[in-house]
């Protein structure tokens, strides 16, 4: 089979490769039986074809990730696929497709569409996988594209301060209904909101002190039925985001305060849950009466995840506590250095700087080659 196409997607002047799947990597780990009859039909019907065109192409790619991926993550695509990218090149052939048509394209969703830098990339992504798909599907190259993006413009994240942190906490122990439990809850181990709502008092384990975070709470588009979504509860985002966490004695107190039945969500103490919309507006509530600006409920994982570098947490051990599939996504998006624990750091340079000063004089008329100095790093 001939290579397949390789999109460059300009990044801040650097050029990004994406590795991506052919579509028998797509299906290799499933067998005939696992996939849909109109699935198999559509697969065997769009291989070796020269003229494939774009919409074809992304239907087989839509079946196959149905199939892999999370139903809020397909749902996702076949958004995308439906608003942008089928309407701008759904009747083209793959081998039409040029720089200029997506660098139009990209433009499009720029200006009319006013879409953010995050989402434009996401759907270069999407349709850089389905060219990719398609090339395989075809057995044969599709023309280089170089595609230039959008700036990606870093955005500070919200982090509660110490004194903020302290204000809301006073706030929700004074208070004894349970969303205030819920928000201490996830401020003390960084849950995120879907893993939240979905806690039931069965996944907290009082004598071992730990919770087992295994399941999300989120609501979807119903593909049939009166009403147009539907709440669901499902596997969490990734594999590493199923994790048992441990709890602190402070929250293991307010656990034992708000326990209830096994099968009740920790939430309502109940059989019925609160999804997260509706926690999301109670938080906004409590945080502008409390004058926490720009503070929404994300902010209590970031919070986390910051307080607990700044007391020494080991960055695997937090990694695996937020649920993180490396190191680097914990690095990179939750950890925010505050400017003591900058100073801090740069404070333990002093014994370097010390040693630095103490090295041993040279004697005169010593051979200066022959002087051994001692490192100020040990070395």
């Amino acid at each position: 089979m001939a290579n397949t196409n390789t999109m460059h997607t300009v990044k801040d002047g650097a050029a990004i490769h994406p590795e991506l799947a052919s579509p028998r990597s797509l299906l290799s780990d499933l067998t005939q039986e696992q996939l849909p009859q109109q699935t198999r039909i559509d697969f065997g019907n769009t291989l070796n074809q020269p003229d494939l065109t774009f919409a074809d192409c992304s239907k087989v790619w839509l079946q196959a990730k149905k199939i892999q991926v999370k139903e809020s993550s397909y749902q996702k695509y076949e958004n995308n696929l439906d608003l942008y990218l089928l309407p701008t090149f759904g009747l083209m052939q793959l081998k039409a497709i040029d720089n200029q048509k997506v660098q139009d394209f990209i433009s499009y969703l720029i200006d009319p569409c006013k879409l953010c830098v995050t989402t434009i990339r996401n759907l270069i992504n999407q349709f850089n996988s389905i060219l990719q798909f398609g090339s395989a599907l075809m057995a044969q190259s599709l023309p280089e594209l170089i595609i230039i993006c959008p700036r990606q413009q870093a955005k500070p994240l919200r982090v509660l301060s110490p004194s903020e942190q302290s204000k809301l906490e006073r706030t929700l122990e004074s208070q004894t209904n349970l969303t205030g439990f819920g928000i201490l809850f996830a401020l003390y181990t960084g849950v995120r909101i879907g893993e939240l709502c979905a806690l039931r008092w069965e996944d907290i384990d009082l004598e071992d002190e730990t919770v087992h975070v295994h399941k999300t709470l989120q609501r979807l588009r119903a593909d049939d039925g009166p009403s147009k979504t539907i709440v669901k509860v499902t596997q969490p985002k990734s594999v590493g985001s199923d994790r048992i966490i441990p709890l602190t004695k402070r929250l293991v107190k307010l656990c034992k305060k708000h326990q209830a039945g096994a099968d009740c969500y920790i939430l309502s103490g109940n059989k019925h849950y609160v999804e997260p919309r509706t926690l999301q507006a109670r938080f906004a509530k409590i945080t502008n009466q409390l004058g926490l600006k720009g503070a929404h409920f994300h902010t209590l994982r970031h919070t986390f995840a910051t307080r607990s570098i700044e007391v020494g947490f080991d960055i695997k051990c937090l990694s695996e506590i937020l649920g993180h599939s490396s190191v680097k996504i914990t690095l990179d998006r939750y950890v925010h250095p505050t400017l003591a624990l900058k100073r801090a750091n740069m404070a333990k340079l002093k014994s370097v700087e010390s040693n630095a000063t103490r090295r041993p004089k040279e004697k005169v008329g010593s051979d200066p080659n022959n002087v051994t100095l001692k490192s100020p790093l040990g070395v």
